[in-house]
């Protein structure tokens, strides 16, 4: 570890002297390692990760080009899992200023793409996270809440009552449909595509959208009673995306969902 005393420290106690809440985000994870020693050389060099060469620890040249001190992580406190060897619990803290505002997937990258691909690991567990409120209210959040819920459907004074339709995979479009009008006709507010619900062979999207569409029509006008579906309008690209929206909106369906997994 020769020339990496300036840029790796780990403390053991008092988090102040490294971390203050505000402006940090902070994680406890739970690490396996060989040996107590080990584990601190890990933890030290495990959230460096975007300054250090795997399988090489040293100062490169860059390294004067910016403020390390400012902009790396730390992991200011380890303790040992009780009753299990070899595994410890890492306290790290990281500045914000390392994340896009606004941005999940940046920050996701960050604190766990990287930390995970480590290979001086044996093992690895996020255990908690902690935002700080000057973070994440920079996240927009959706445009409005449940009043505005409750204004579209018309339904005030009691709860929202909804379904995932079940099973959710292998009903055919028009059996889906079918089940969500038994639904919606029988007294629920609004119906749901699982997450796994896209475009399969046994029920391809389009045909899902006509078939629920029809339901919720057909629904609302036995009842007298706004109803909603949440069509997946999920899929592999931003285009299909889109286009899959676009065409709920044609049929006048009220809402779309989109996997909070999607990958663009």
């Amino acid at each position: 570890m020769t020339g990496s005393s300036s840029t790796l420290q780990t403390i053991a106690h008092d988090s102040n002297i490294y971390y203050d809440e505000e402006n940090h985000v902070s994680l406890l994870a739970k690490i396996s390692c060989s040996n107590a020693l080990k584990i601190h050389i890990t933890a030290s060099i495990f959230f460096l990760q975007s300054w250090i060469r795997e399988g090489d620890i040293r100062d490169y040249w860059t390294d004067g080009l910016t403020s390390l001190d400012r902009y790396k992580g730390r992991c200011y406190h380890i303790e040992p899992v009780a009753g299990e060897d070899n595994q410890w619990i890492c306290y790290v803290a990281y500045p914000l200023d390392l994340f896009e505002e606004g941005s999940v997937t940046n920050m996701f990258t960050s604190i766990v793409g990287n930390v995970f691909g480590f290979k001086a690991l044996r093992a690895l567990r996020l255990e908690d996270l902690r935002i700080p409120p000057t973070y994440s209210k920079t996240f927009q959040g959706p445009p409005h809440g449940i009043q505005v819920e409750r204004d579209k459907l018309n339904k005030y004074g009691r709860p929202l009552l909804g379904c995932t339709i079940k099973p959710k995979l292998g009903l055919s479009a028009k059996n889906y449909g079918r089940a969500c009008y038994e639904c919606l006709r029988g007294g629920l507010d609004f119906t749901k595509d699982d997450e796994n619900v896209n475009s399969q062979p046994f029920m391809r999207w389009r045909d899902r959208f006509v078939f629920c569409a029809e339901a919720i029509y057909k629904s609302q006008a036995e009842t007298g009673e706004i109803k909603g579906h949440y069509l997946n309008a999920t899929a592999g690209t931003c285009e299909e995306m889109i286009k899959r929206a676009v065409f709920a909106r044609e049929l006048g369906v009220p809402i779309v969902m989109h996997d909070y997994l999607t990958q663009w």
